[in-house]
C-alpha cells in the first residue's frame, strides 16, 4: 500500500522561504510563484 504523507501549509512555506534564501546565498534565481498568486 502506498502511504503519502502530506505537509502542512506552515511547513511547505518554511521549507519555501529557506530554499529562497539558499538560491540567494549561493546565487541562484529560483522562480516560484508566490503561494497567494496563483495563474487564472
Amino acid at each position: 500500500m502506498l502511504q503519502i504523507s502530506r505537509l502542512s501549509i506552515d511547513d511547505a512555506k518554511l521549507l519555501i522561504d529557506g530554499a529562497r534564501a539558499k538560491a540567494v546565498e549561493i546565487g541562484v534565481p529560483m522562480c516560484m510563484p508566490s503561494p497567494t498568486k496563483r495563474p487564472t
